[in-house]
């Protein structure tokens, strides 16, 4: 007689029938192999132009999880799940999330929900499953033994999909090892696999060495991904399997693994945890752990404290993977919670505690079931729950897979029927399709890249010769900064000068941290190739509140100089000892030579603990250029500690000195002031810089703040001296027009450009890329033409100061081909600029264009010089 599926059968034609077991095996078969070469197929599919081939399992994921849905009849519970679900979507929508963001969550959470709803199909191929997780954990350690041996070409790979930049394979370091990865995408996400699948196998009728071995060699490989958690849950796994039967003894490891993830955060809340054992680049192996404890829990909770969500939750949206990838202005940092009962509170609020609560009763019912996938499925669900303490597991597919399946296993009812095994012929299917996909895949892997697609080699746009930057105060700014940092990097701006307050680090006398938000903000910023110049400074409350003159403030000062290098070594490019010093007394000369001194020993400490990073004093106000304090710190011999010199030479309430032109005119004395105290050429950098764009007293239009930024930049950079200027500042401090504080910002304070934004994102490039070749003279005094070259290629920026005029310009047939203006319009950031209108006589020779200029500079694109003259 025929054996038969107990399931539902998907009938093509009367001839040809697939039953649901061996498709759902197939799904399994594509997630487990993508995830196991996750890293390594993000690289080459990205050459080939194929990248959303890894994203197919977890698609299919979504197919099977609807198929099941809908012709299928499922328990209420999970119905209430699904609209706990859907009102979560709805709430992040609120919150401010996109509905693209809490799609993207569903598109995370699929293998969750395949493995919960096609678990009983899976068991049916128990022993397929078990061959094909016998290979991804051979390639996995295999993967392990390339990364310690060779250099594999996908690490530290990265590309971008839909405007979001995804690594394929990180390259970290960790007490001073290489964090392994093989050939998945991270080492955290190797280590979890490592142990999943070593549990898998030992429930298997293996002989007690074999079942040993396999978990030390997988136990060796996590150790070698330098991952803790994962490498301590196993262990601890391992040893609780061993009183699994044991239902008294096992109900105490129940709750101690649950209420664990609970207590670890409230601990770190409420109690005293030394914090000098969280420093980034120390070697205490529990220095991430205190890290959590001290910032990331502490600072999450507060954050869903001060929003309100205590109770409801964030939303989907608004927590993990999704809200980085989607990221909101205005909302706190939610892209990592570390744990996986407060990622689940981010998400539901106490709905989403009570739910991972619900995890005793489920290793409970897991205990009481016989047969070895029920055993091994109790494993693998303790294992993870324990690196769920210090993990976000819900977001790695395999860990959130084999949960889903520990799930649907527990939700089974006590009388219901086992799956009946699949016919034979469907089993031997089942296995051959294991074996064509391993063997498509390894032959994938072992062809060369170039037969997949030409490698397209990377630009190496090096050092920029000029510094174009910004103030940003983002790390005391509330919200998500990620999408303002994007917006930032897409203007062309490679610096940020951020704050970092004496009074931020040394809350408690003598008790120094580092805000999460710091530590965030860094990630985000050095992701996108923007570098850090940090403020070291401002007065703290345990020393008077005052600027460190003495010895006791003086000594706190350099303790707490020497923590925040230490916690960013090679991190930040530039540190600047403190900030206008010399906006308290410009002209006493005691007062700038206790500010030498100072400058001295914190110059000293910060080349000690990060020989890389440069150190800058000064940031000289107006007031103190003018009398005399920048001269004395620079005649007092600081450039023989430091790297350069910082002013803050802004004159937007000087009157006739106001504009750019009149600015550099003044500016020049200066210079010349300055290099005759230090007896050479000064290094400069203007790390406030900018003119306020306010209806009041001393501002000017949006419109003019365009221009004038323009016209500023290219005049600061005919100055050899001056290596950077940083606007002052990224985003405006408020709302208020009349406010001069709140209208300095290329964005608005809701993070929309303003006209200066879009002036930023068309000369950025030029001013940081381009050499300066020099000023066109011409009759009239009001016209500027200044040139700047790149190799063959020039640009030449022109304004006039007085009525528009009409540029002429004389060049080779097709030398010259573009120009663009600097208004608010979206085209000036993505430089697109309209073709010049050439001229050119039929019987052949130069060519003609002619152009209006007027107070906004024109910018026109050439491949020559070209002959100027007015109209």
């Amino acid at each position: 007689m025929e054996l038969q599926s107990p399931y539902p059968r998907f009938e093509v034609d009367r001839r040809v029938t697939f039953d649901r077991s061996l498709l759902a095996l197939g799904v399994l078969v594509a997630l487990l192999l993508v995830e196991t070469f996750n890293g390594a197929l993000r690289f080459y599919t990205d050459q080939a132009g194929l990248s959303a081939i890894v994203y197919l399992p977890k698609v299919a994921c979504i197919v099977a999880v609807g198929w099941e849905l809908f012709t299928r009849p499922q328990q209420r519970g999970l119905w209430l799940l699904l609209i706990l679900a859907a009102a979560s979507l709805l709430l992040g929508r609120l919150h401010g999330a996109e509905f693209k963001s809490g799609l993207f969550s569903v598109f995370i959470y699929a293998p969750l929900l395949f493995g919960l709803l096609c678990g009983p199909y899976l068991e049916m191929h128990r022993k397929a499953m078990g061959w094909i997780i016998f290979f991804c954990l051979l390639a996995s350690l295999l993967g392990i033994a390339l990364d310690l041996t060779i250099n594999v070409p996908w690490k530290g790979y990265t590309y971008s999909m839909g405007g979001v930049e995804i690594s394929g394979n990180r390259s970290w370091s960790a007490y001073g090892l290489d964090r392994i990865a093989g050939f998945s995408r991270m080492s955290s996400s190797l280590a979890m696999m490592l142990a999943v699948f070593s549990l898998y196998l030992g429930s298997f009728r293996l002989a007690l060495p074999v079942r040993g071995l396999i978990y030390l060699v997988a136990l060796v490989g996590i150790v070698l991904t330098t991952n803790k958690s994962s490498a301590g849950a196993f262990f601890v796994a391992l040893l609780v399997m061993g009183f699994a039967r044991q239902r008294l003894l096992f109900l105490c490891a129940a709750l101690v693994v649950v209420l664990g993830a609970l207590l670890l955060p409230l601990y770190g809340l409420y109690a005293q945890v030394d914090p000098y054992l969280a420093s980034a680049t120390g070697d205490n192996l529990m220095g991430s752990m205190v890290d959590r404890l001290v910032n990331t829990w502490p600072n999450l909770i507060k954050v869903m404290d001060y929003n309100g969500w205590i109770y409801t939750g964030a939303g989907l949206g608004m927590t993990g993977s999704a809200y980085a990838a989607f990221p909101i202005f205005g909302v706190e940092q939610l892209a990592v919670a570390d744990n996986s009962l407060l990622y689940l509170w981010c998400l539901f609020g106490v709905a989403g505690v009570a739910l991972y609560l619900l995890a005793v009763p489920m290793l409970m019912r897991l205990q009481r079931q016989p047969g070895r996938e029920a055993r091994a499925l109790l494993g693998i669900a303790y294992c993870i729950l324990l690196i769920a303490w210090t993990s976000d597991v819900l977001e790695s597919p395999i860990p959130s897979l084999f949960l889903g399946l520990a799930i649907g296993r527990a939700l089974s009812l006590p009388g219901e029927a086992a799956p009946q095994p699949a016919p034979r012929t469907l089993r031997l299917q089942g296995g051959m399709l294991s074996l064509l996909a391993c063997t498509l895949l390894i032959g994938g892997l072992l062809q060369s890249p170039r037969t997949l697609a030409n490698e397209a080699p990377v630009e190496n746009l090096g050092a920029p010769e000029f510094i174009v930057g910004a103030s940003t105060h983002q790390n005391i700014r509330a919200g998500n900064r990620d999408g303002i940092n994007r917006l930032a990097r897409e203007a062309g701006i490679l610096s940020f000068r951020d704050d970092a307050y004496w009074s931020s680090v040394e809350r408690e006398r003598g008790v120094l941290s580092i805000d999460a938000a710091w530590r965030a903000q860094l990630r985000s910023t050095r992701s996108l190739g923007i570098s850090t110049l940090l403020i070291l400074g401002n007065e703290n409350q345990f020393y008077g509140n005052a600027k460190p003159r003495d010895d006791v403030a003086r000594e706190g000062y350099l303790r707490y100089v020497r923590y925040v290098v230490r916690s960013f070594k090679g991190q930040v490019a530039y540190y600047e000892v403190w900030n206008e010093w010399d906006s308290e007394n410009a002209t006493d000369k005691d007062f700038s030579d206790d500010y030498l001194t100072l400058v001295r020993a914190a110059a000293k400490v910060i080349r000690e603990e990060d020989p890389q990073a440069k150190v800058l004093a000064g940031a000289v106000t107006l007031k103190g250029i003018r009398q005399g304090f920048a001269e004395r710190v620079v005649a007092g011999g600081a450039l023989d500690v430091v790297d350069g010199i910082s002013l803050h030479p802004s004159v937007y309430c000087e009157g006739e000195m106001s504009t750019p032109e009149a600015w550099l005119n003044w500016f020049q004395g200066v210079n010349q002031k300055l290099e005759n105290a230090a007896g050479k050429p000064v290094p400069l950098y203007f790390t406030e810089f900018s003119w306020p764009a306010h209806e009041g007293d001393c501002g000017i239009s949006r419109e003019r703040q365009a221009a004038y930024l323009a016209r500023a930049y290219v005049l600061v950079r005919s100055l050899p001296n001056v290596k950077g200027a940083w606007w002052y500042d990224l985003v405006d401090d408020g709302i208020d027009r009349t406010d001069m504080e709140h209208n300095f910002g290329l964005l608005t304070a809701g993070g929309q450009p303003k006209p200066a934004y879009h002036a930023m994102a068309s000369i950025a490039d030029i001013i940081g890329r381009y050499r300066f070749v020099g000023r066109v003279p011409n009759e009239d005094p009001n016209v500027y033409l200044l040139r700047f070259a790149k190799a063959s290629e020039e640009i030449l920026v022109a304004w006039t100061l007085g009525h528009e005029q009409t540029l002429n310009i004389t060049s080779k047939p097709g030398s010259s081909d573009t120009l663009w203006r600097l208004d608010a319009v979206e085209g000036i950031a993505r430089r697109e600029g309209r073709p010049v209108p050439w001229q050119c006589p039929k019987a052949g020779g130069d060519c003609q264009a002619s152009i209006r200029i007027d107070a906004s500079p024109t910018l026109v694109r050439s491949a020559s010089a070209p002959q100027l003259s007015l109209r």
